[in-house]
């Protein structure tokens, strides 16, 4: 290499580098000075101090913050942008959820010095967030927090009054039966029910959506398994229990006791049976087109059944209340 310098008389000075220790030196002529009987002796002087720039086998430092040369500087330059181009490709290589419950071989993301592989391993029903595996891939199972305390907003979809919109129609269907105790005739006006002393009340559980919720009585569908029977039924029904009513096959009868109970009655149709009498075990009465308003205690309403014409339904005899409800 032959750097020119300038001298103050305006010629130059050729200066050479020494390539393995990255010394400056110049050669000049000392002796007689060039005139007549002296001679001139080429000689080596060093004019400059080896620079800065550092030997090219210079060690990158320990840290981005430790001495170094420019050649370490920029060897700890370099790692860095190797490893943002790894992670990078690393995160584009993804290869998808893990399964439930499986465990995670956890890795830091790290830009420069040693890659960290040592952090503990997780599931993904533990709290966190992203995640690498072990080959620096994106873990794409949803972590959720494991204390409730950080959820930030809930949507509630069970039954109660914080939920946000509606997930579903809130007309709801519950069914219950009764074995009839009494084998002999009934007169109109009697209670039709399972307890010959103390009548019961069919119990339609869980037909609210909350407890002590409104709503309309919009259906009920009577059925009994006794055949070609015809009477009318009176469904009366409460908001809770009672035990004040007349036993199977006895007059019905109301008390005052029970004026807070009481949501009200409805009158069914005629029960009828299927046009092949023969072979149907079965007779049945069903109405939509009732729109009772409610207001129940728990979450239950209560039926009790008065025949309105005279009827024989036979020991042992079964009777089916569905009723549909539509909840607000």
């Amino acid at each position: 290499m032959l750097i020119e310098v300038e001298k103050s008389t305006g010629s130059s000075i050729p200066v050479k580098g020494n390539a393995a220790t990255g010394a400056l030196y110049v050669e000049v002529l000392s002796g007689g000075g060039g005139g007549a009987g002296t001679s001139d002796t080429l000689e080596t002087t060093q004019v400059l101090v080896k620079t800065n720039i550092g030997a090219v086998t210079e060690t990158a430092p320990a840290t981005d913050t430790a001495s170094s040369g420019l050649n370490g500087r920029l060897q700890r330059v370099a790692q860095h942008l190797t490893n943002i181009v790894s992670y990078t490709s690393r995160l584009l290589s993804s290869t998808g959820p893990k399964a439930a419950g499986s465990a995670l071989a956890t890795t830091a993301l790290q830009i420069g010095g040693t890659h960290n592989t040592s952090l503990p391993t997780m599931t993904n029903t533990q709290e966190g967030g992203l995640q690498l595996d072990a080959n620096g891939r994106v873990l794409t199972s949803t972590l959720l927090p494991a204390e409730t305390s950080k959820v930030i907003g809930t949507v509630n979809n069970a039954a109660g009054e914080t939920h946000i919109g509606e997930v579903a129609g809130n007309l709801i269907v519950v069914s219950n039966e009764i074995t009839l105790q009494a084998s002999g005739a009934y007169a109109a006006g009697d209670i039709v029910s399972d307890s010959s002393t103390t009548t019961t009340p069919l119990a339609l559980a869980a037909i609210m959506r909350v407890s002590g919720g409104t709503g309309y009585i919009v259906g009920f569908k009577l059925t009994a398994n006794v055949k070609s029977i015809t009477p009318r039924i009176r469904i009366h029904f409460f908001n809770a229990n009672t035990t004040t009513v007349s036993g199977d096959n006895l007059a019905y009868k109301e008390l005052y006791a029970d004026a807070s109970k009481r949501l009200g009655y409805y009158d069914m149709p005629a029960m009828i049976t299927a046009a092949d009498t023969a072979n149907s075990d079965m007779s049945r009465a069903i109405d939509f087109s009732m729109r009772i308003p409610i207001k129940a205690v728990t979450q239950i309403i209560y039926a009790v059944f008065e025949t309105l014409d005279a009827v024989t339904f036979g020991a042992g005899a079964k009777m089916t209340l569905t009723a549909w409800v539509d909840n607000n």
